[in-house]
């Protein structure tokens, strides 16, 4: 696994990492907005996190960077986010609620073993990111 990024969750990961001795975790400081492309197509999935308190009052920048290069989507946050009604209209991944993490593992798996559903999630990322461009949002200024 790469994580990448510097963001507030950093320390807890990079602790829990180093207290379980986990071999397959590595960190990658932010990356500058000429590498981001490179970094964002890498991914076999991204996980777009939400913290549950803030479900109602917004979306993750990082979930439109990830269905933008056409990344299945591994989306957590709490109950009835605008998060979860993308990830399950576009069928762009999965969406899990915190206590429902377990189920991450069956995820990753599946699309590692399942190369037709995988790019089943890519094509779907890819079409949704149709619906979320520049252009559209500007429909939304006039």
């Amino acid at each position: 696994f790469l994580v990448i990024g510097d963001g507030i969750q950093k320390k807890s990961m990079v602790e829990k990492v180093s207290q379980w001795s986990l071999e397959n975790i590595s960190f990658l400081p932010f990356q500058d907005s000429t590498m981001l492309p490179f970094s964002l197509a890498a991914a076999d999935v991204s996980v777009v996190t939400m913290s549950p308190n803030v479900t109602n009052f917004s979306l993750p920048s990082k979930f439109f960077n990830a269905i933008a290069v056409g990344s299945p989507i591994l989306a957590i946050g709490g109950w009835d986010s605008e998060l979860e009604v993308i990830v399950k209209r576009f069928n762009v991944g999965i969406f899990l609620r915190t206590e429902e993490i377990f189920e991450a593992n069956k995820f990753i798996v599946d699309l590692f073993m399942n190369s037709a559903r995988r790019l089943e999630f890519v094509q779907n990322a890819l079409e949704c990111s149709e619906h979320f461009s520049l252009d559209n949002a500007k429909i939304i200024e006039a």
